[in-house]
């Protein structure tokens, strides 16, 4: 039975939140370690929380946990810091770099789809003119945003009719020669 998908926004049940902050923080330290027993690389944790770890104590305290422990965390952390300050930015992401690269990565998607779905109607209208017919490809009123328009999708369909002459050329060409070696392998 698959997981249901949980919403990523702070539990208000505290006791809720405790347990689920217990067993991903379970989780959490176990994909350190395995990460480095399988991989063969450095990683340290450090998790600062409110919760107790002693009793059932209400007194919310800064508790922290490291992982695998204070000195080798320490020593990741030096390295870390030992390295250029280029080579630490380098994939460091703060909120707003994060969004920033994700907003630009949405966009670049978007455009590529825009233009995906604007050759396949291209491809659609010339597939079928009386569609292209109806489908408004010809202006009906004089106005110079209109004919702009239809000028725009009539070029995408020259486009696409010179890519469309150019590949059965090509296939002509790739038959021909094709047809000649044969011959000349049977002559």
């Amino acid at each position: 039975m698959g997981r249901k998908k949980v919403k990523c926004e702070l539990i208000s049940d505290e006791s809720s939140r405790k347990t689920t902050f217990k067993k991903r923080k379970a989780g959490l330290l176990k994909k350190l370690q395995e990460i480095t027993t399988l991989c063969g690389v450095i990683a340290c944790g450090i998790i600062f929380s409110n919760f107790s770890t002693k009793g059932r104590s209400q007194q919310p305290n800064q508790q922290q946990e490291v992982w695998p422990s204070v000195p080798e965390a320490t020593a990741v952390v030096e390295k870390f810091k030992d390295l250029p300050e280029k080579k630490q930015r380098k994939y460091m992401l703060n909120q707003e770099s994060l969004l920033s690269a994700s907003s630009s990565k949405m966009k670049e998607k978007l455009e590529a789809q825009v233009e995906k779905n604007r050759r396949l109607e291209l491809d659609l209208l010339l597939a079928d003119p009386v569609a292209a017919y109806h489908h408004d490809v010809l202006p009906d009123s004089g106005s110079s945003e209109d004919f702009v328009n239809h000028a725009a999708k009539l070029d995408g369909m020259r486009e696409i009719v010179s890519n469309k002459v150019d590949q059965i050329t090509e296939r002509i060409e790739h038959i021909k020669s094709k047809g000649r070696r044969m011959r000349t392998r049977y002559s």
